[in-house]
């Protein structure tokens, strides 16, 4: 589709992290990074490495919404009931290594895909049992936005935009 004498088309992607931090003595921490493609096709990159598993266990993540605690007793418990849905909640399971690491790989799109801005907290949680194992809340991990336009002829430039 060819675009019309001064039309753009632009992408913007936008990221933020979580350090997760054990829960009860478990011992598991995770660092978690996000990649916001900005629409539910392109989806949120969400990538971590974690410390302290069980290898004889598996282990799920979940994101709760904006309003989440990230610790205390209220530690990764939506705020409020029904503002993700189950399938926007559930990230994946981490691939856990025999020495106690995991890594976790996932791109949340169509229906699963939630906005990084609405994203409060993450757990890791037993896939057995959806006991807490750690908590953390969702931080920019860049308060800017590369953002890159096309133009019409195929020029592309770029400009960096603040969100404070």
């Amino acid at each position: 589709m060819a675009a019309a004498a001064g039309d753009w088309t632009a992408s913007q992607r936008v990221t933020g992290g979580a350090n997760l931090h054990q829960i009860d003595g478990s011992g598991i921490n995770a660092r978690i990074r996000f990649v916001d493609n900005g629409d539910p096709t392109a989806g949120l990159e969400v990538s971590g490495t974690a410390t302290g598993l069980d290898p004889t266990q598996a282990y799920l993540s979940l994101v709760y919404d904006r309003g989440a605690k990230p610790s205390g007793p209220s530690a990764c418990v939506p705020s409020s009931p029904g503002a993700l849905s189950q399938s926007q909640m559930f990230v994946g399971f981490w691939q856990v290594n025999s020495d106690g690491t995991g890594t976790l790989q996932v791109t949340k799109s169509g229906d699963s895909y939630v906005a990084l801005d609405a994203i409060g907290a993450m757990s890791v949680r037993l896939a057995a049992t959806r006991v807490l194992q750690a908590c953390g809340k969702r931080t920019p991990a860049d308060e800017s936005a590369h953002v890159c336009r096309v133009d019409r002829r195929g020029v592309m430039t770029s400009s960096t935009t603040s969100h404070r």
